[in-house]
C-alpha cells in the first residue's frame, strides 16, 4: 500500500515528497489524459502543467477533499481548456457574423461585480462542502463493508438511473429497497454537512439543496460528487480488480469504475506496465521544466 500524501511537506515544498507524489501520480494522470487527448506531446504538456499548477497553489488544498481530488480537479480543468482551444466556435458560414458584432446590445446582469463574486464563492464553497460530506459518507459505508449501498446510491442519485431499473440491476425484488438507500444516504449526508466545519451561509445553501427548499445556489450533486471523487475506491481495490481477484469490495468497483473517468484510466494503467518508459520520461521532462522555472524566478 502506498504511503499517504504528506500535505505539510508538500506545502513546505519538500522536494523528496513532491518527487514521490510525482512518481505515484504521473502515470495515472497520463492514463486519464490519454483517454481524451490523442496528441502525445499535448498529453505530456497537460500533465506537466497540472503538476506545476498543483505546486504553485498547494496551499489551497481542502483537507476535507484531500490531495488526490485536488490534483485530478486541476488535471480535468487543463484537459477541458485544451479541448476548448482545439475546438474553437466558428461563426463564419452560420449567418451569425453580424449578430456577433452586436453582442454589446445584450442586457447586462443586474448584479454588481462584488455580488457576482460573492455568489461564485458561495457556490464553490457549497460544492466543496457537499462533495466532502458525500466522500465522508462513502468512507463510512466502506468501513461498514456496505459496498452495494454506495453502488446503489451512486447509480440512482449521481447517474440518474430510475429506482426500478436500479432494483433490477442489483437483484432486488422491488424498488422499495433502492428508495430506502437513497433516502437514508441523503439523510446521513445532510447530517455530515452539519458536522463538517463550514460557514453558515455555505452550510445552509447545501442543506437547502438536499431538502429541495428554495435554493440560494446553483448546485449540481453529480458534479460535487465527481469533483470530490466521493466514491472512488482505494487504489489497492482497483489493483485487485486489475488482477481479477475476488472480494466483497469488488461489488462497488465493478459498478463504479466503468462510469468514472479517473478510475477507468487508473485501471487501464494498472492493467498495463505501471513502470513503463513513457511515464519515466514524463517525470524527467517535468523535473527539467520545474528546474527551468526555478532558474527563471531566481
Amino acid at each position: 500500500m502506498e504511503a499517504p500524501v504528506d500535505l505539510a511537506r508538500l506545502k513546505a515544498r519538500d522536494d523528496a515528497e513532491w518527487r514521490r507524489v510525482e512518481a505515484s501520480y504521473a502515470p495515472r494522470l497520463y492514463a486519464y489524459v490519454a483517454r481524451r487527448v490523442k496528441d502525445r506531446e499535448a498529453r505530456e504538456d497537460i500533465v506537466q502543467e497540472s503538476f506545476l499548477v498543483a505546486v504553485r497553489n498547494i496551499e489551497r488544498v481542502d483537507p476535507a477533499l484531500g490531495f488526490e481530488a485536488y490534483l485530478f480537479n486541476i488535471l480535468g480543468s487543463r484537459v477541458i481548456d485544451w479541448l476548448r482551444r482545439k475546438r474553437p466556435v466558428q461563426l463564419t458560414g452560420l449567418g451569425l457574423e453580424e449578430s456577433a458584432a452586436h453582442f454589446d446590445f445584450v442586457a447586462a446582469p443586474r448584479e454588481t461585480p462584488s455580488q457576482v463574486a460573492r455568489q461564485a464563492e458561495l457556490e464553490e464553497g457549497a460544492r466543496i462542502l457537499l462533495g466532502a460530506a458525500a466522500r465522508a459518507w462513502c468512507r463510512e459505508c466502506f468501513e461498514a463493508q456496505a459496498f452495494e449501498r454506495v453502488a446503489v446510491f451512486e447509480a440512482v442519485v449521481v447517474r440518474g438511473i430510475r429506482n426500478k431499473d436500479a432494483a433490477r440491476r442489483f437483484g432486488h425484488a422491488d424498488d422499495g429497497a433502492v428508495a430506502g438507500v437513497k433516502f437514508r444516504g441523503l439523510k446521513r449526508i445532510a447530517e455530515l454537512v452539519h458536522e463538517l466545519d463550514a460557514s453558515g451561509a455555505v452550510k445552509q445553501a447545501v442543506l437547502a439543496h438536499l431538502s429541495h427548499e428554495d435554493r440560494p445556489v446553483d448546485l449540481d450533486f453529480a458534479q460535487a460528487w465527481s469533483e470530490a471523487r466521493a466514491a472512488c475506491p482505494p487504489r489497492e481495490w482497483l489493483s485487485a480488480c486489475a488482477r481479477k481477484e475476488d472480494g466483497a469490495e469488488q461489488v462497488h468497483v465493478r459498478h463504479h469504475a466503468p462510469d468514472c473517468a479517473s478510475c477507468s484510466a487508473e485501471l487501464d494503467h494498472l492493467r498495463a506496465d505501471p513502470a513503463g518508459s513513457e511515464a519515466a520520461s514524463l517525470l524527467e521532462a517535468l523535473r527539467r521544466r520545474r528546474a527551468a522555472e526555478h532558474d527563471e524566478q531566481a
